[in-house]
């Protein structure tokens, strides 16, 4: 728990393997308090250490998971509303016409919840055989603007546009400038490097064992986090860089493949507004793959804007959840 603690200021550069730290917050959150509860009854002295290390994790804690909920009522402004979503390339979404994708609407039109329909929408992983269309987000007269894998949908008139592809990297960075309500706005949607290790750890998880080629598989696999997460960090640090020369009011939305216990988040976060600590209740989970408990997926706010909702919305069309918040300019 130590290096979980350590994880969001500790370099992939210097210690890369932090990552799996990052990653295990969630579980050994729970885990401290089992030992807690042991260690009291009698009472030991080594309760002291796991009670010390539940009093440094809230700061964490408080990233993982949410009580108050939603900060909107009914009196509150519309404001604006932004969706986040990895979808996973359409596998799930996709109706497959000759040499194109087509969206099945009926299945898109359960994304988002009927009241919180999204103004905003960023999309990763998104195949170049798909032709983008606003109607199969929810939104018609829409602007559209794609990068790469990467698509940003729009209710609102998109002005200023910008890209970055990273070198070595599938992934990539795109924003936009949009008129608002709220006045203009610069959205980045954000897909950083991923991991792809899930077909490897599978294939490895179900071949016959053989001790040299289990471990020449996973070393293969570590070489692939290891060299991921520093790709992370440099995307982040570019990232952030980004936001800050930016003359509008900001919302970064997107795949960060990281935690909010990670050196990436903590790097890219700052200065800016997590909506789920400020909106959301619960975990906040937005991964529906495998492995459980995880929130990879954000919508950060600058300080200029308030966040007055946030919701994870709980349909298995992609290997992850969508995201929604809903933001209004700051007092």
């Amino acid at each position: 728990m130590g290096l979980t603690l350590m994880a969001p200021w500790v370099s992939p550069q210097i210690f890369w393997p932090a990552l799996f730290a990052a990653y295990g917050f969630v579980y050994l959150f729970p885990l401290l308090i089992i030992c807690l509860i042991y260690w009291l009854r009698p009472p030991r002295r080594w309760a002291l250490l796991p009670a010390l290390l539940l009093l440094l994790s809230i700061p964490g804690l408080n990233r993982h998971l949410q009580w108050g909920g939603s900060a909107s009522n009914s009196s509150s402004p519309k404001g604006v509303v932004i969706a986040t979503l990895n979808a996973y390339s359409l596998h799930k979404l996709k109706q497959d016409k000759k040499n194109t994708v087509v969206v099945d609407r009926t299945k898109s039109a359960d994304l988002f919840p009927k009241g919180m329909q999204p103004d905003i929408v960023c999309l990763q992983e998104v195949p170049l055989v798909y032709q983008p269309r606003g109607p199969d987000w929810g939104i018609s007269n829409s602007f559209l603007f794609r990068h790469k894998n990467s698509l940003i949908v729009s209710r609102y008139p998109i002005d200023t546009k910008g890209k970055k592809s990273f070198e070595g990297s599938g992934n990539s960075i795109s924003w936009a400038d949009i008129t608002t309500p709220i006045g203009p706005i610069r959205v980045f949607n954000v897909h950083l490097q991923s991991n792809r290790i899930s077909q490897d750890a599978d294939h490895l998880a179900q071949a016959p064992m053989d001790e040299a080629k289990t471990w020449s598989g996973w070393k293969k696999v570590l070489r692939k986090v290891r060299n991921s997460t520093r790709l992370r960090e440099e995307q982040a640090r570019w990232l952030a860089d980004a936001v800050r020369q930016s003359p509008h009011p900001t919302l970064v939305a997107g795949d960060f493949n990281d935690t909010p216990q990670s050196y990436a988040y903590r790097i890219i976060r700052k200065g800016l507004k997590d909506s789920f600590e400020h909106g959301g209740s619960g975990f906040g989970t937005t991964f529906a793959g495998r492995i459980p408990g995880l929130r990879i997926d954000f919508i950060l706010a600058s300080e200029d804007l308030e966040v007055i909702d946030h919701q994870v919305s709980p349909v298995r069309y992609s290997d992850h959840y969508p995201v929604l918040s809903r933001v209004i300019k700051a007092d």
